[in-house]
């Protein structure tokens, strides 16, 4: 993937969005997979190590208080809120600050300014639109295959002006090859999107892909490191917003970490509570960073795959394989 960047680095983070990392029968799960499981209760952040959690507690109405941790394939970010939280009356946002320049979430916070922009905004609501979406900016997808690197984007698609794009990846590149009738049409799939459910495992809405959930007044979620720019957590390197070497390759800069913003928004009465309290700027810098020491060794857990039963069952029906 174009995104992994340095390449020479790749072996110390998960990066889920590639799907090579994850076949097989054994997952290899990152350092935290037993230790916290998605289900809307932090509870289990308890148990971690003091040094590994950073705990926010600003002024925000609504919110007593953001966690954050993280292992070697997600941020993780907890948060308690005052009341229970209830997606049909309110939308919870997060929006990152990793890099000077980004967007305005004009449309997402209206009548209120950031001193810097955003890379990415995270939304959880309602199922259908918890997402990560990027700045137009700074939106991988449009920059690679766009006008300005491959020229393969619908033009619909490069010419959107809203300033956040859903986090789209390719899955197929337009290719014609020679002494053919056929051709490959370019093909991108929505990957911002935040699935709700739990990752214990046994339960109705288990799922593998899970990204949140909400239990009470706690939320809890953990974000791919690539939806938040990441191109090597590990050395704390996020992918820039300078222009393509040779028009097809990105280029990584070394970032304190990332900034976090909340802010909830009443569905009913368009009421936003935020850090900025009443004023309608807010200096980012005002703000934590919350960071880690890079990592030059991972912490994994080993883990048969619900397919490795299925597989097994396969193999004994082979008379070849039958043990007398």
């Amino acid at each position: 993937m174009p995104l992994e960047i340095p390449a020479d680095r790749r072996a110390y983070w998960l990066n889920v969005l590639t799907n090579e990392k994850m076949f097989g029968l054994l997952a290899m799960d990152p350092g935290k997979q037993e230790q916290l499981t998605i289900d809307g209760s932090l509870d289990d952040w308890n148990d971690l190590k003091d040094e590994e959690v950073t705990t926010w507690q600003g002024q925000v109405d609504g919110i007593q208080e953001m966690k954050m941790t993280h292992d070697e394939a997600y941020l993780y970010i907890g948060l308690t809120l005052d009341q229970p939280f209830d997606p049909d009356k309110a939308v919870l946002r997060i929006g990152t600050d990793t890099l000077a320049g980004g967007s305005q979430p004009d449309k997402l916070l209206p009548g209120r300014t950031l001193s810097d922009g955003l890379e990415t905004v995270i939304t959880l609501g309602q199922d259908e639109e918890s997402q990560v979406e990027i700045a137009k900016d700074y939106d991988f997808n449009q920059r690679l295959y766009g006008k300005d690197g491959y020229d393969m984007l619908p033009d619909q698609q490069s010419d959107s002006a809203d300033p956040f794009h859903p986090w789209n990846l390719a899955v197929s590149l337009r290719m014609t090859p020679p002494d053919t009738r056929s051709a490959h049409p370019f093909m991108n799939e929505k990957v911002g999107t935040l699935k709700r459910g739990t990752t214990a495992p046994g339960q109705p809405d288990t799922d593998s892909l899970t990204a949140w959930q909400y239990n009470g007044n706690q939320v809890e979620m953990r974000i791919p490191w690539m939806l938040l720019g990441f191109g090597d957590p590990s050395s704390l390197q996020a992918i820039d917003y300078g222009p393509l070497k040779n028009g097809r390759e990105f280029s990584t800069v070394a970032v304190e970490g990332v900034t976090l913003i909340p802010w909830l928004t009443d569905r009913a009465t368009k009421k936003v509570s935020w850090p900025g309290g009443e004023q309608t700027t807010l200096d980012l810098k005002t703000l934590p960073v919350y960071s880690w020491q890079p990592w030059e060794q991972v912490q994994y857990s080993e883990r048969l795959k619900l397919s490795y039963e299925k597989m097994k069952k396969s193999y004994e029906k082979i008379p070849s394989f039958q043990i007398e």
